[in-house]
């Protein structure tokens, strides 16, 4: 899961509640909205999941940090982002399968 400075944040959120915890590898998530994401984490999820979530945390500044992808083991990636041209294009260098998450289309839609 790659969130992006402009990721919606609240929907993510809503997102990791129905999916739980044990289903994710990684969170990379934009320098810029760590502290926000970090503090909603902490308040929608319970103490054990608040560290699970937590431990699956890595930071990032600038997105071509993921070129070559291969050093982060990454298979199968859903992207956060209100610019869809740019989710996009970000999934097209990363070439593995994306779930490109659009805040518009968010409520059961997702744009590949």
């Amino acid at each position: 899961m790659i969130l992006l400075k402009d990721s919606d944040l609240y929907a993510v959120i809503n997102y990791l509640m129905r999916i739980g915890s044990s289903r994710i590898n990684k969170i990379w998530v934009q320098v810029t909205i760590k502290q926000k994401f970090l503090s909603l984490i902490k308040k929608y999820f319970h103490y054990k999941d608040f560290h699970i979530f937590k431990s699956t945390i890595h930071i990032f500044k600038l997105t071509k940090e993921f070129v070559p992808r291969t050093s982060y083991n990454m298979n199968i990636m859903s992207i956060w982002s209100e610019d869809l041209v740019y989710a996009r294009y970000l999934a097209t260098v990363l070439n593995v399968c994306t779930l490109i998450n659009y805040l518009k289309q968010y409520y059961g839609n997702f744009v590949s």
